[in-house]
């Protein structure tokens, strides 16, 4: 159901991945170019491996920084945008005359979720299976090829280096547990306010001020800044982490509590 062409077919997810992809290959020429350019032979060959050079790790360069701040948006592109594209289109009126009301939006929330989660667990695959070819396989060591910033400020730092695989995956999972919710929720704010703008930009705009109340107060609120394994503000509790995918997912689930006929 989740892989039916009037989800994967859609110009948003379609635009999302392939611009999911640039980032993904923006990242490998740039450790490509480490090669070229002689910074392995300047920096120490132990410094750059598949795992310290991971896009959420790597800090080598601004790129990672980038995909942290577009990654929420490019999940809301590849699965939050499902109730508005058909709502426009009429394919909603459609599909209402063949499933009931909540087996329609079960199954949009379904699929969204899919979509959005499925995004970055591709694009962080693909590149941590990339470096494999560009760099030796040599796992992480706080004494060959520390990285300070993540021993100290990162979040749950020690895993990365005692439980490489697992902090891996446990990471993988977060942000894809982050997508879904973000893809969920805008599918939610679409059925509740019918404005194909709000379901794009209104979870990056409720970003956007809690971010700037986390500059202000120091204090990590926004959850676009729990997708960084090195924080840049402050270091988020764990509550808050998991809170914000299930808050999110759960205002969304009152959708199906609504009796109102999709446009």
């Amino acid at each position: 159901m989740v892989f039916s062409k009037q989800y994967w077919k859609t110009r948003f997810t379609i635009a999302a991945f392939l611009l999911a992809l640039l980032f993904l290959l923006g990242h490998l020429l740039g450790n490509l170019g480490y090669e070229v350019n002689g910074g392995k032979q300047v920096a120490g060959y132990f410094f750059f491996s598949p795992y310290m050079n991971w896009l959420p790790v790597d800090i080598s360069s601004n790129l990672p920084i980038a995909w942290n701040m577009a990654a929420p948006l490019l999940s809301v592109l590849a699965g939050g945008m499902f109730a508005a594209n058909q709502g426009r289109n009429g394919y909603a009126q459609l599909l209402r005359t063949r499933q009931s009301f909540l087996t329609y939006r079960r199954r949009t929330f379904l699929a969204a979720g899919f979509w959005g989660a499925m995004l970055p667990i591709v694009v962080l695959g693909l590149d941590f299976f990339g470096l494999l070819v560009i760099h030796p396989n040599v796992l992480p060591s706080q004494w060959l090829n520390n990285n300070v910033a993540i021993s100290y400020l990162g979040f749950g730092g020690d895993l990365f280096y005692t439980h490489t695989w697992l902090y891996m995956l446990g990471w993988v999972l977060l942000v894809a547990l982050y997508g879904a919710s973000y893809a969920i929720f805008s599918n939610f704010l679409y059925f509740v306010t019918r404005k194909m703008v709000v379901a794009l930009l209104g979870l990056m705009g409720l970003q956007l001020l809690l971010l700037s109340v986390s500059l202000m107060s120091q204090v990590s609120l926004a959850p676009i800044a729990y997708l960084q394994i090195v924080p840049t503000i402050g270091q988020p509790s764990i509550a808050h982490v998991i809170l914000w995918p299930v808050a999110l997912i759960s205002i969304s689930l009152l959708a199906l509590r609504i009796p109102v006929i999709e446009a």
